[in-house]
């Protein structure tokens, strides 16, 4: 279980601001790119992922693979996902390492979004 709850890191984003001082693209493929309260939170999500959990804090989007929709999406106008939920493989570079990220986005029942992560 210790080892489960190492690699799955579950994050409840209500509009706080980013801990690295980065610029970060969402990729035109994420579900993020379609809203921009969305992407600030996966890009918060993923920033409170690397720190937690690789020595180098660095990090860049390369692209997004295999997205997929679970039940009907239905947005608020912020951006944020109010039901449903969408699955994203992200690659990032993180300080010259290629990893690949699974992400799960659902609504958090509080009006933002939670973005579950573990690494492939």
């Amino acid at each position: 279980m210790k080892a489960v709850l190492s690699i799955i890191a579950a994050i409840i984003i209500s509009g706080c601001a980013s801990t690295i001082e980065e610029e970060h693209e969402i990729p035109k493929r994420s579900i993020g790119s379609a809203g921009k309260a969305l992407g600030q939170d996966i890009i918060n999500s993923i920033d409170t992922y690397v720190l937690n959990n690789f020595h180098c804090k660095s990090w860049k989007a390369n692209s997004v693979e295999h997205v997929s929709v679970m039940g009907e999406l239905y947005f608020k106008k912020s951006g944020h996902i109010v039901s449903g939920s969408v699955a994203e493989n992200w690659n990032i570079v993180q300080c010259g390492t290629d990893i690949k990220l699974a992400l799960v986005i659902t609504a958090d029942g509080a009006g933002g979004n939670l973005v579950a992560i573990k690494k492939l």
